[in-house]
């Protein structure tokens, strides 16, 4: 129990942390949030290393996201509702390419880097997809739903391969530098 809870901490720390820095990188560089969202790649990178038991930190975070750092302004149905449609999406898709044989996410020693590059893919275009449809569902905010759709798609693809290329490429050395200054 204790164990699952420091791994909803951590990834709501890893998504979190993630969306502050592309928020940041969004006010220095123009469209940079949307063009490559960083925390896409954060939470499937969180799914993959602690399992769909850290959906509660993810389903926080991006509750904080939506809430504080979005270029309209949502009500708390919505918020709700986008905060749960990207943090259900990845696992979605992790069960359906579990089923249909494409690749087994849910075990970490039996994962292939294509089988992620394809189930990042996958799972943009089904999150973009997601909200699209749920953005025409609210006249209000019908008029933004297709630039949503096409920043979420393009975000979340270039957000999420970067994430998960450079994480998997300077993981260990990060580790390393870690467990030598006793962090770990």
């Amino acid at each position: 129990m204790i164990n699952i809870l420091k791994n909803n901490i951590n990834a709501f720390l890893l998504v979190f942390v993630s969306i502050l820095v592309s928020v940041f990188f969004g006010t220095l560089i123009e469209n940079f949030k949307s063009l490559i969202f960083l925390a896409f790649g954060a939470k499937i990178l969180a799914l993959l290393l602690w399992g769909v038991y850290v959906i509660p930190g993810i389903f926080l975070a991006k509750i904080m996201q939506y809430l504080f750092f979005t270029s309209f302004d949502p009500n708390l149905e919505m918020v709700i509702s986008l905060a749960a449609i990207a943090t259900l999406t990845p696992v979605l898709m992790m069960t359906m390419m579990k089923i249909s044989n494409a690749g087994n996410l849910f075990k970490l020693e039996n994962i292939n880097f294509r089988h992620i590059i394809f189930f990042i893919t996958i799972t943009a275009m089904f999150s973009a997809l997601l909200k699209h449809m749920y953005m025409l569902s609210d006249i209000e905010f019908a008029h933004n739903a297709a630039v949503v759709m096409l920043e979420a798609l393009f975000g979340q693809l270039f957000g999420g391969l970067l994430f998960v290329y450079v994480a998997s490429k300077y993981a260990q050395p990060i580790h390393q530098i870690i467990r030598k200054l006793k962090f770990v």
